[in-house]
């Protein structure tokens, strides 16, 4: 098949919402299908078409609860985020060859207008892909505090929805809000995946190696630092070392300037992907911290490590993904290494590359979680 990807957020930028239709794009190349890219920067070892964007990597800080005047303007008038100038520029992009499928990926869901716009463009199939929710646990603060914002977008969405041929999403739960949206039937929950992580030098010897992947309020609003640093200031162990491999805001970097347990603690700042996967590889333990309603793209590639694990949280979707969160991190860092276990398997790439083309080729065996 020809198929086209529309990521606003791909490698080499650092990015969370980078690993999943990365790691689709080269499975499904390696599967010996036509595949072609629209991304802000070129990607080594996949055709890719540059659609240029001033900002590649996401903000280093959250969006001001109170934004100045010409932000809230820009918040506004740029329907469905401030992304739809890029998914516009990319929905107009010329292609190789007329596509047999556009794949759109969210967040921004701006990507999903691409997405609809190629469909009509070059009449092909469109799947949209979620990787959080959009309206009903939204990661934009405009949707958290606005109640007429989020009707405007459920607007948007049951006009653009209807179109796509299919939907997949992480989460069953987000493929419940895409039906009431107006999704299509043909529609799968397909977890993100992940393979085992590249090697690396070992971290430090002597001590037990912590490491976290990924950034905290940055990914989502349900997962503070706080109360990471005062456990590990709290459990009184020297022998403990915790890496904190991602980007932190600068409010958060100053709470690990201002810990006791700072000489203890590793902050790398954002890696490339492979570099951070090969940290998760080293870990003699990982932390996962658990936000309420959204479930961590990391979680995948921690199973995969398949390294000991400390959760951390109460979000409902641990017990669904097999996890069993401690409810005293300070304890459970005092007791470490027996307090942490390694997760249940998770999805390969490969597994969850034959899901999406399952669902392509219109197989009605859908993966679990479809309707």
């Amino acid at each position: 098949m020809k198929i086209a990807l529309v990521c606003r957020h791909f490698p080499p930028a650092i990015s969370g919402g980078a690993r999943r239709p990365y790691l689709l794009a080269k499975e499904l190349e390696a599967s010996r299908h036509d595949i072609v890219v629209l991304a802000p920067q070129p990607c080594e070892g996949l055709a890719v078409i540059v659609v240029p964007h001033p900002q590649i990597d996401p903000p280093a800080e959250p969006a001001a609860q109170t934004p100045r005047m010409r932000n809230r303007l820009r918040e506004w008038l740029l329907l469905p985020d401030p992304d739809i100038r890029w998914a516009l520029r990319a929905a107009g992009a010329p292609l190789p060859w007329r596509p047999d499928w556009v794949i759109s990926t969210s967040p921004p869901e701006s990507s999903h207008i691409a997405g609809w716009l190629i469909r009509r463009r070059h009449d092909c199939r469109w799947l949209a892909d979620f990787r959080d929710h959009w309206v009903r646990d939204p990661l934009r603060p405009i949707l958290r505090r606005s109640a007429t914002r989020r009707w405007l977008e459920r607007r948007m969405a049951r006009f653009i929805l209807p179109a796509a041929d299919a939907t997949a999403a992480t989460t069953p739960a987000i493929i419940d809000e895409i039906a009431a949206l107006g999704g299509p039937e043909r529609a799968a929950a397909i977890p993100n995946f992940a393979d085992p992580p590249p090697p690396r030098d070992p971290l430090p010897d002597g001590a037990i190696n912590i490491v976290h992947t990924g950034g905290f309020l940055l990914s989502d609003h349900g997962r503070p630092l706080a109360p990471i640093l005062a456990a590990l200031e709290a459990a009184g162990r020297e022998d403990l070392r915790l890496h904190l491999v991602g980007r932190l805001q600068s409010d958060e970097i100053r709470q690990v300037e201002q810990s006791s347990a700072a000489e203890r603690i590793v902050v790398t700042g954002p890696l490339p992907l492979e570099e951070a996967r090969a940290y998760q590889g080293a870990a003699d333990v990982l932390l996962l911290v658990a936000g309420k309603t959204q479930v961590p793209g990391k979680l995948a590639e921690y199973r995969a490590a398949g390294k000991p694990m400390l959760v951390h949280g109460d979000g409902p979707w641990t017990a669904a993904a097999g996890l069993q969160p401690v409810s005293d991190l300070r304890a459970a860092f005092a007791a470490l290494p027996g307090s942490a276990a390694p997760p249940p398997p998770g999805l390969t790439v490969r597994d969850a590359a034959d899901r999406f083309l399952d669902l392509m080729l219109g197989d009605q065996n859908l993966s679990e979680g479809g309707r």
